[in-house]
């Protein structure tokens, strides 16, 4: 049986979790496009999937403050930062992790947080069924590298449409 190793993104080197994630030209224009260049390089550069792991468990700090950031230079007044990390929401939403190896960034974060916004949320999901996030990252990927899709106000249809659907999938 003939089974089709190119990968579907680039159609030019066999698929791999490292060439479809982090190599592939269309890979590199999503972590790019989402800022985060500097972390596809790191995780790049690891040699074992124990060091990946560290390195993503890593960025799961910084990416909650540059969420926080960008919400803040946006000019957002009230927000909700939503994430499947349960340990990430019960740090910023309690002094549960205020000791912990990462301890200063999470207390740095809530101060962000208390001192940003008029009003915040930090809410956990669980990601059985994603499809907002599948659809949107799609739209992304579609984009021209270093274009912007950033909505004031009124939400596209087809994401009112998908978060519906998901939120039936999901029996609420």
């Amino acid at each position: 049986m003939d089974i089709d190793t190119l990968c579907p993104c680039c159609r030019r080197l066999d698929e791999d979790g490292d060439h479809l994630f982090l190599k592939c030209k269309f890979a590199k224009a999503c972590w790019r496009a989402a800022i985060l260049e500097e972390q596809r390089l790191k995780l790049v550069a690891c040699s074992s999937a124990h060091e990946v792991m560290d390195c993503i468990f890593q960025f799961g700090d910084q990416m909650a403050m540059q969420a926080i950031q960008f919400a803040r230079d946006a000019g957002k007044s009230r927000v909700i930062f939503e994430t499947d990390a349960t340990n990430l929401k019960d740090a910023l939403c309690s002094n549960a992790y205020d000791l912990s190896q990462h301890g200063t960034i999470f207390r740095k974060a809530k101060y962000m947080l208390f001192t940003s916004f008029i009003e915040y949320k930090v809410i956990s999901r669980v990601r059985e069924c994603n499809s907002v996030a599948h659809k949107l990252a799609g739209q992304g990927a579609s984009m021209e590298p270093g274009a912007h899709m950033l909505w004031h106000g009124t939400i596209p249809d087809f994401v009112l449409s998908d978060v519906a659907s998901e939120y039936a999938v999901l029996g609420g």
